[in-house]
């Protein structure tokens, strides 16, 4: 289960990494878009690296018979995502609505997964889909073009082990 997780949380870094690279327009409001942008990258992907470990011990100590470590990296696992969406929210204040909106969205469904991560059982119904959706939305309202079939950079897993990405953002200069 870890590993799927883990493969799915790391096409969403992919996604989102391409945040802090895309440059929206001149104005003022692209400005502190672009800041926005910026930050919610950075943000999100620390917090999913950390998570991603997180996932690999529970994985380690599961299978060593552990699962009171298990559970509590389980639990760790959680709060780093709370702690994603507490510090997207403080970070989402953009002039652009939709983007505001979709950096409130993105917190609310990391809320919303770490709330599953209460105990090992918890990663039977983990499912990611939902954020990796956002993730295309932030990407796309940050300057970033999806590009279908793009591939994963090396070490990276994909989601479906196919060494591609669905969706993958490729970072465009916004027209002025």
């Amino acid at each position: 289960m870890a590993r799927s997780v883990r493969g799915v949380v790391l096409a969403v870094v992919v996604a989102l990494s391409t945040l802090s690279v895309a440059a929206p327009a001149r104005a003022e409001a692209a400005d502190d878009n672009a800041k926005v942008c910026q930050q919610t990258g950075a943000t999100v992907k620390a917090g999913l690296e950390a998570f991603v470990s997180d996932m690999q011990q529970v994985s380690t100590q599961a299978q060593g018979g552990d699962l009171v470590g298990a559970e509590t990296a389980v639990r760790h696992a959680g709060t780093v995502l709370a702690d994603i969406a507490a510090k997207l929210r403080l970070q989402g204040n953009a002039d652009d609505s939709r983007l505001k909106k979709a950096v409130g969205d993105l917190a609310t469904e990391f809320d919303a997964l770490a709330g599953q991560l209460t105990t090992l059982s918890g990663l039977q119904g983990f499912d990611t889909t939902h954020l990796e959706e956002l993730a295309i939305q932030m990407s796309v309202l940050c300057g970033a073009t999806p590009s279908p079939g793009a591939s994963l950079p090396a070490g990276i897993p994909s989601p479906t082990g196919t060494g591609v990405v669905p969706v993958l953002p490729t970072p465009t200069a916004r027209p002025s």
